[in-house]
């Protein structure tokens, strides 16, 4: 994506929309004491006059005026105009959920990245506010936590970075083309920084059941959408994508739906790579979540002898995987037990508010969401499975701030206890150890490796 072409898409949001209000409806960025539309923002960012189209900024497909005057324009509506569009964008998660329905099909995910991307270019934010999650540089939030950690995958066969790659071409040769494994276990930043010893069970049995893999440390690039930073994400998307097929991989493992939809964006054709949802190939070796396995994993729960009913299993589903990719088959898996459904589902499924970097204007946007979703899932069923390692990071913070949430036998269903699980802790049988997590994340300020970690990352 170049900068004419983001430009592109905020003009053609501001002159398709028709004003109708089922995107203001359906979130709160836009439904506030000054209601918005998705049009509304775009037509103030890019046209002189927001009533008045023939003041466009863009003229065939180009800025008729100096860049500089334009973002001076932009800066002035948003810093000084209505702050209130600013605040709306750095709010918005970027899910979609607002535009399913538009009438005039307008992508609000597509419409807001544009936004962010002009926002970064303007100079509207402060860059470094996402110095953390730059994760196209050697230190960032997750590289750092793994190293101080002591957490690393050199010891496994792995996705090389072209440095690694021209030395060992240069000591051993061009690899036997027969010889690459052809598939790439991508489990993401949040899994592979936060439950090393799931990710590397997962990665085992992918390999014991006939997927020769590799595996990556790699982000999909998500924060730097977030950021605006369009420029570093291509070329970050480029460079990993160029990666993968110097290393021969055909066929690409994702763990949760987020990283998938987000690589696809580094894909030049349908045949260049097959991407697989892990969920398929589980559901595909015959692998399924007994009953019992759902009630051992209940908190609070009482003794198993003095259950009468059978515990409830109910799915949220990431707003990325509107198409249930994932979502039918982690269904599929637990077959065996009773599945309930929530309210926001399938085509209709909500965002549990960590994308976006939305904590950075309004950090009580996500544990609002959060505990919607604890309320809604706890008078539903048991057990609440999340398809996503960052959706369990989410939920995982919020409960483990609110201790009251834990006692909740009583008010669950059936009296048996409530639990939300990312769907890999039960095939798995092994648990993030969230504790644990959020200490260490702490101690990277405050512990031996503080100053390095704030000289580096902040």
């Amino acid at each position: 994506m170049d900068f004419n072409s983001v430009l592109k898409v905020i003009e053609d949001a501001a002159y398709r929309c028709t004003e109708c209000g089922i995107c203001t409806h359906r979130c709160v960025v836009l439904d506030t004491e000054i209601p918005l539309t998705i049009g509304q923002i775009c037509k103030h960012v890019m046209w002189r006059d927001p009533d008045d189209p023939s003041t466009s900024f863009l003229s065939e497909g180009k800025l008729n005026a100096p860049e500089e005057e334009f973002f001076e324009h932009v800066r002035k509506v948003l810093h000084t105009t209505r702050p209130d569009i600013l605040f709306a964008i750095r709010r918005c998660c970027m899910c979609g959920f607002c535009t399913i329905y538009c009438p005039v099909d307008i992508d609000a995910r597509a419409a807001y990245t544009a936004l962010r991307a002009l926002m970064y270019e303007a100079d509207v934010i402060n860059k470094r506010d996402f110095r953390l999650t730059k994760i196209d540089e050697p230190w960032h939030l997750f590289s750092a936590y793994r190293a101080i950690n002591g957490i690393s995958y050199l010891d496994m066969p792995r996705l090389l970075t072209a440095e690694e790659r021209e030395e060992q071409e240069a000591q051993d040769g061009e690899s036997k083309e027969n010889t690459k494994p052809e598939y790439l276990f991508f489990p993401g930043c949040t899994l592979a920084s936060y439950a090393p010893e799931l990710t590397r069970e997962v990665f085992d049995w992918l390999n014991e059941h006939g997927y020769p893999s590799i595996i990556t440390e790699d982000c999909c690039g998500s924060p730097l959408k977030s950021a605006g930073n369009y420029r570093d994400l291509t070329t970050f998307k480029d460079s990993l994508r160029d990666r993968m097929i110097s290393q021969g991989i055909k066929k690409i493992v994702f763990v949760c739906p987020g990283c998938e939809e987000e690589l696809k964006e580094a894909i030049h054709s349908d045949d260049e790579f097959e991407l697989i949802p892990l969920p398929r190939l589980l559901v595909e070796q015959g692998v399924t979540i007994s009953s019992d396995q759902v009630a051992q994993s209940l908190k609070a729960s009482p003794d198993q002898e003095d259950k009468n009913q059978a515990a409830q299993v109910c799915v949220f589903d990431s707003c990325h995987d509107r198409d249930q990719r994932y979502g039918a088959c982690i269904r599929e898996l637990f077959k065996e037990n009773e599945i309930k459904e929530m309210r926001y589902r399938g085509k209709n499924a909500q965002c549990c508010w960590a994308s976006g970097s939305t904590s950075l204007v309004d950090p009580d946007i996500g544990p609002k969401r959060a505990q919607e979703l604890f309320d809604e899932g706890l008078t539903v069923a048991n057990l609440q499975v999340n398809n996503c390692p960052t959706c369990a990071y989410t939920m995982a913070s919020h409960a483990l701030s609110h201790p009251e949430l834990q006692d909740v036998a009583e008010k669950s269903v059936n009296g048996l206890g409530f639990s939300q699980l990312n769907y890999l802790e039960l095939v798995f049988e092994n648990k993030f150890d969230w504790d644990k997590v959020f200490e260490q994340l702490q101690g990277m300020w405050t512990g031996e490796y503080g100053a390095w970690a704030a000289q580096e990352l902040l």
